[in-house]
């Protein structure tokens, strides 16, 4: 038997959850349109900023530590689903912030 187990997390979870500030790029499109994507981390107790891959390491072994995922659990994928996403006045931040990060892993 294949389990595979998805975790969504919402913007303001992974920032709390890790003590992190999550940099975003964006890039105009049009008047009305914004492309959005996650640039990297900044770790707010050192001050210093971390890559997507690093950040995406340490939150999967801080929802271990939080016994969220199994510790036998080994490997790991992820997605940044608010990446290439427009926002535009019409989609509030809320909306945009939620299912922002998506770790996955087979038991």
């Amino acid at each position: 038997m294949d389990i595979f187990t998805m975790i969504k997390l919402d913007k303001d979870e992974v920032e709390n959850l890790m003590n992190i500030e999550i940099l975003e790029s964006t890039e105009k499109i049009s008047d009305d349109f914004e492309e959005v994507c996650i640039e990297g981390f900044l770790d707010k107790s050192s001050n210093s900023q971390i890559s997507v891959e690093e950040a995406m390491k340490q939150l999967f072994e801080t929802l271990k530590t939080k016994g969220i995922i199994n510790e036998s659990i080994k490997t790991y994928s992820y997605e940044l689903p608010v990446c290439g996403l427009l926002k535009n006045a019409k989609r509030n931040e809320e909306a945009l912030n939620k299912d922002y990060i998506v770790l996955s892993y087979h038991a």
